[in-house]
């Protein structure tokens, strides 16, 4: 019924419409059948009895009404009483085909052009129509400025004769003719020209008609009015309801280009135009209708429409989608294997000092260049922004520098950074802020990755309240990841690792929660993982991906180390630490002749050397303590080097860190024991 009711309702005499009682019954009828109160309110402006807002008071009421039952039927018999006979064109729900494509339409042109008319205009309104053609490579195109009329004019004319000709004059037979989809000054043609900014023009040539029209009604578009051009496409005529503001008409038309393209809907981009000319209704051309499919469809005006965005954004597929797609398919992954995604986040939680901003910034830079973090691998150098809160540009300045001088750039890993890294330094946003803020940094620079350091700088509101974070991550953060397509990398405080989280490291897998704050921040991130000190040496930290770490690639749990001093700022790999215990020859037993080999350890911090000094070093303590220097003894104090800060760099070729080296029984008392 939503195809005909303008139809029915354009059937009804001047009295029905003045008497009270019917009008009210007409309203009540509308209602039950589920139709929005402005086609009622549309209808109700043919009377001089009109009052705005009247419609609306009674609406509400009709939910409760109590009388005597009131359908849609009665306002068709009532149609029918006047001459109205239904048509056995397009329903809503028909397909559309070249077989049923309007040219046995039933209804008088003159109705169809005035309900036409009354979809898109009102009382006021300047027309603008073109019934003047010219012919190029086949095809006919409108010609000259066109007609002006007022709209009470047309309407006067739909109401004393049937033949449109009359109306709006002799056109082309093979041609059509064209309106232009908004009210004009009547002094032009262009966009200037222009009094309201109130439709713009949907067509697509690229979908059949099938498709297009199930995707208008799919996507729920405010639409005033449907016309089958008698070609290729539906014009579907969009409410942008912008007023005056042109500004505010081109960003509502973007907005709704850009959803309608990502959602298969690909549209003609030429239609941007507000003066721009649609297929008139009830025109012939070339034997076919350029006929009226419905009116007043979808969402009642663009502001509810929008509203709504979210909702409309859904994506939805079928079984054969997925059972038809390539499963080995990475275009939409940025690390690891499927680690992160486009349009995911991934949460790192870490304690207030830790080096999380070092973190954030070699991160930055080895995804910029296309170089992997600890096994994690980028699949190209990827466009990186970093936002940041707690440091200043000098602050900055020391860990850029020391962290690409470590890393030894090529030529062109250093082209690849300077295109592809920059840095927002922002502590003033928060919350809705933020999220603004996110959103234009992302439409400037185009990122493919963005890391947030830290989050509690820009969540705006109580972080231990779901609500808060609710509103924040998946009302406010997910439409602009989903939007521009972007990675997310968050980075988050924690408070000091219990000990007994310490202790059952290994095990404990709610290691995911420890970041401060609702449970809600670690159940929205796709990957969260967790950097704490190690419980057998506090100069080492784990690394361990909680939350979807089979798809890293790399290892359950990183063992890194940091450098300590302003030429030295940067996170490197090391070995797993072992806690350090006495051990002895024979059966473990001490006895007072002991030979206290390897009895006790300590740890020297040694500079870089090669693997031949670093031998004959450790030969050399043995040595001195009157120890045996044989291979196999200098092989177990070298072994030790992995459970050390202790390793190698495959740039300088050089060890590098600290080593443990026995201590004589003599010293133990003195210097104790590493534990």
């Amino acid at each position: 019924m939503e195809r005909n009711i303008s139809e029915i309702l354009s059937f009804l005499t001047q009295s029905q419409v003045d008497d009270y009682d019917t009008w009210l019954k007409v309203g009540m009828a509308l209602h039950a059948d589920g139709q929005p109160c402005s086609v009622w309110d549309e209808w109700s402006k043919n009377s001089h009895k009109y009052q705005e807002g009247a419609c609306e008071k009674h609406w509400k009421t009709f939910g409760n009404y109590s009388g005597a039952n009131v359908g849609i039927g009665s306002i068709i018999q009532m149609a029918k009483d006047n001459g109205y006979k239904p048509s056995d064109g397009f329903s809503w729900n028909d397909p559309i085909g070249r077989s049923n494509e309007c040219e046995n339409a039933s209804k008088a042109p003159s109705l169809e052009l005035k309900e036409y008319l009354r979809a898109l205009f009102r009382p006021g309104d300047t027309v603008n129509f073109v019934v003047s053609s010219f012919e190029k490579d086949g095809k006919f195109l409108p010609s000259g400025k066109g007609v002006n009329k007022s709209f009470e004019e047309l309407i006067k004319a739909c109401n004393t004769y049937e033949d449109i000709g009359y109306i709006l004059g002799d056109w082309n037979p093979k041609a059509g003719a064209w309106a232009r989809i908004n009210p004009m000054s009547g002094e032009g043609c262009k966009n200037s020209d222009v009094e309201e900014f109130r439709h713009c023009l949907i067509e697509s040539d690229s979908l059949p008609k099938e498709e297009q029209l199930r995707k208008i009604r799919e996507l729920n578009l405010p639409c005033s009015a449907l016309v089958d051009s008698g070609g290729k496409s539906i014009h579907a005529i969009v409410k942008i309801d912008a007023g005056k503001d042109e500004k505010l008409y081109r960003e509502r038309v973007s907005k709704l280009h850009e959803f309608l393209a990502k959602n298969g809907f690909p549209v003609d981009k030429a239609c941007k135009n507000a003066s721009r000319l649609s297929r008139i209704a009830a025109v012939t051309r070339d034997g076919k209708r350029q006929r009226l499919i419905a009116v007043n469809i979808g969402m009642p005006s663009y502001q509810q429409w929008q509203d709504n965005w979210e909702l409309l954004d859904i994506r939805s597929n079928t079984i054969d989608d997925f059972l038809n797609a390539n499963a080995e398919d990475m275009s939409d992954c940025l690390l690891g294997y499927r680690f992160l995604c486009t349009e995911c986040p991934w949460l790192i939680i870490a304690a207030s000092g830790i080096g999380k901003s070092v973190l954030a910034m070699q991160m930055a830079i080895l995804f910029a260049t296309g170089r992997d973090l600890w096994k994690l691998k980028p699949h190209k150098a990827r466009k990186v922004v970093l936002i940041q809160a707690e440091n200043n540009f000098l602050d900055l300045v020391e860990p850029a520098q020391s962290i690409t001088r470590i890393l030894g750039l090529s030529e062109t890993e250093k082209a690849d950074l300077r295109k592809n890294f920059r840095v927002i330094s922002d502590d003033t946003h928060s919350g809705e802020g933020f999220v603004r803020l996110l959103s234009s940094i992302c439409d400037r620079y185009k990122p493919e990755i963005v890391i947030v350091d830290p989050l509690m700088a820009y969540i705006g509101g109580e972080i231990s309240k779901q609500e808060v974070c609710t509103k924040f991550f998946r009302n406010g953060i997910n439409p602009v990841i989903h939007r521009y397509n972007i990675g997310l990398i968050v980075l988050h405080h924690t408070g000091k690792p219990r000990s007994k989280d310490l202790k059952n490291f290994e095990q404990n897998t709610d290691l995911e929660y420890l970041g401060i704050g609702s449970s809600d921040i670690t159940n929205w991130a796709r990957a969260v993982s967790i950097i704490m000190p190690s419980q057998h040496d506090k100069n080492i930290y784990e690394f361990k991906h909680v939350k979807r770490g089979k798809r890293t690639g790399s290892e359950p749990v990183i063992y890194l180390k940091q450098g300590r001093n302003h030429k030295d700022i940067f996170w490197y790999l090391s070995e797993k630490p072992e806690k350090v215990v006495k051990t002895q020859k024979g059966d473990g037993k001490r006895s007072p002749n002991a030979n206290p080999i390897y009895e006790f350890l300590k740890l020297e911090t040694l500079a870089p050397i090669s693997k031949a000094d670093l031998v004959k070093y450790v030969k050399e303590k043995l040595a001195s303590q009157g120890e045996p220097c044989a291979d196999s003894d200098v092989k177990k104090v070298l072994n030790s080097v992995r459970k050390t800060y202790m390793v190698y760099d495959p740039i300088s070729q050089l060890w590098t860190g600290r080593l443990y080296i026995p201590e004589s029984a003599e010293n133990k008392d003195s210097q104790g024991g590493v534990q």
